[in-house]
């Protein structure tokens, strides 16, 4: 049977992919207003920091796109030098949850295609579950795509370099009632699909607003292979803290599992982001690491700069680079959900 490893996100990388926001996505619905041209501001950012170390694929959603793309790009003195353009219809820009995921075998890379149903079903997806294979034809892997018969977000699976992978198992339960699986079924496949030794299951914990079911890239991810920092509640009347809370005890029993070498960091989340009375699920371990930065999100917040210091001491070798997401949670997500990385050698 074939085994593969998945490197943490800190292995170095050959590019990052971006979906860029268009009007057929729910950044362009008209109940938005001007929601799509505040989103490309926020594109636009990382777009200047990732391109200026490492290459960047932007998806575009017709060659209009692409064009529109390159004048936004233009207009804020951004080199093209490391961007790479494709043309590939998506329903969502969300990529970590439908974009390739990038292991290695013995022998060769592999890009597993998991199957992707918009987190049960809640929207549309059929352009966005068939993205990979448009995306293996058109971009120069040194890999196969493997289609992996089972439903998965990457922005549900956070690993280190010591075979650890922490999960929310409350995203799966649906598939475990639906297609008769048992857990520890879905515990073999991860130690064949990731290479995964220890497996350690976060439960009935969500941020509120979070549609994802309580991914857990906006809960709980490692910085090292020691390391771990989490969101975490400074107020006894937020409506998330009985959740966080439980989420500190079952990482602290992680911990003890790891015979206490885990460094557990809490970062308290920020105050309550509400739009049309629903609360958005804001958290600042929704992070993206690429090769020399590590982009956080922040929100205006009070508990912004105590985050930005808290990340930054866990990353010394890297710059980290505040991304301003007030408009960006307003569709649910973080920055880790906005982009999925290519690992070094798997681009010709």
């Amino acid at each position: 049977m074939t085994s593969y490893r998945l490197a943490p996100e800190w292995a170095r990388q050959d590019a990052v992919i971006l979906v860029w926001p268009h009007i057929y996505s729910d950044w362009g619905t008209a109940n938005n207003g001007n929601l799509l041209q505040k989103i490309e501001l926020t594109y636009l950012e990382l777009s200047r920091y990732i391109c200026g170390q490492q290459k960047l694929i932007l998806i575009a959603y017709d060659q209009e796109h692409i064009s529109h793309i390159q004048r936004c790009l233009l207009s804020k003195g951004i080199r093209e030098d490391n961007i790479i353009y494709i043309e590939i219809n998506t329903n969502d820009t969300w990529v970590r949850d439908y974009g390739p995921v990038c292991v290695q075998s013995e022998s060769n890379n592999v890009l597993l295609n998991f199957k992707f149903d918009a987190w049960g079903d809640k929207y549309l997806y059929d352009h966005d579950n068939a993205f990979n294979y448009v995306l293996s034809e058109k971009l120069n892997f040194n890999s196969e795509l493997v289609d992996i018969d089972f439903v998965l977000e990457a922005g549900n699976i956070e690993t280190n370099n010591k075979r650890c992978l922490l999960s929310s198992i409350d995203c799966f339960k649906r598939d475990i009632s639906k297609n008769n699986l048992s857990l520890s079924a879905i515990e073999s496949n991860f130690r064949k699909w990731f290479a995964c030794e220890n497996i350690f299951w976060i439960d009935k914990v969500r941020l509120i607003g979070d549609d994802t079911d309580g991914h857990i890239d906006n809960l709980a991810r490692f910085c090292t292979d020691d390391i771990i920092v989490y969101s975490s509640s400074t107020s006894s009347t937020d409506a998330n803290t009985d959740a966080l809370n439980s989420l500190q005890q079952q990482l602290q029993s992680v911990k003890q599992q790891q015979a206490n070498n885990l460094e557990l960091i809490p970062l308290p989340i920020p105050s309550a982001i509400v739009h049309d009375n629903t609360r958005l699920p804001a958290s600042y371990v929704n992070f993206l690491i690429t090769n020399q930065h590590v982009f956080v999100p922040v929100f205006n917040d009070k508990h912004d700069n105590n985050a930005l210091k808290l990340i930054d001491d866990c990353f010394p070798s890297r710059e980290i680079i505040d991304i301003e997401s007030t408009t960006l949670i307003r569709q649910f997500g973080g920055i880790h959900c906005t982009s999925m990385q290519i690992p070094q050698g798997f681009l010709m």
